[in-house]
């Protein structure tokens, strides 16, 4: 594991980096740093060149000198890629980091190579994540969810799957809803 710091829009970003082949950036989740993505680096070096920096605000890199969203961090992440000289990248993203790749995949399409979200709730890419309200309205059902993951069940996550997509409410443990999941089980084929 090579451990370096890189100056890319104002600001120094740690980067963990180690394997061979075409180029994965790892982005980290809430409140976590590279060191989350270490156990994949290890399984993933022979096959993919790995490069898990910490975002501003985290870890090693700078820290934030006011308000940062996922438009800001992705915006240092361009810098970034720049600095490094890489045209066109895979991304994995987890958490906090599936908001920063669908910005960069909004706004740079071209330089993606593919996106991997993981354990993020994903409202979509495209114009429909840049409506008014869309954010909201995805907190509003992970809110009305709160409760539920404290036991979770195979019921819980039959809720939990019908909140998403917009089955809530008293009859959300129907036999339509129940059909619904059982035909594929996530948002992608519900929607």
């Amino acid at each position: 594991m090579q451990h370096t710091t890189i100056s890319a829009n104002g600001a120094s970003f740690h980067l963990a980096r180690s394997g061979a082949g075409k180029e994965l950036l790892l982005l980290h989740g809430w409140p976590e740093f590279w060191l989350t993505w270490e156990p994949v680096m290890v399984r993933l070096a022979a096959r993919h060149a790995l490069i898990a920096p910490d975002l501003r605000g985290f870890g090693a890199s700078s820290k934030l000198a006011g308000p940062w969203g996922a438009e800001e961090h992705a915006a240092d992440l361009l810098a970034l890629l720049d600095a490094l000289g890489i045209g066109c990248i895979g991304i994995v993203g987890h958490d906090v980091g599936g908001a920063v790749m669908q910005v960069l995949a909004r706004r740079v399409p071209q330089r993606i190579a593919g996106l991997f979200f993981f354990d993020f709730v994903y409202p979509g890419i495209g114009a429909r994540m840049g409506e008014p309200g869309r954010l909201n309205e995805i907190w509003s059902r992970i809110s009305r969810m709160s409760t539920v993951f404290l036991v979770p069940s195979r019921r819980i996550c039959r809720k939990y799957q019908c909140v998403m997509v917009g089955l809530d409410g008293p009859g959300w443990n129907t036999r339509r809803g129940n059909r619904m999941m059982a035909r594929g089980g996530s948002i992608s084929t519900a929607v």
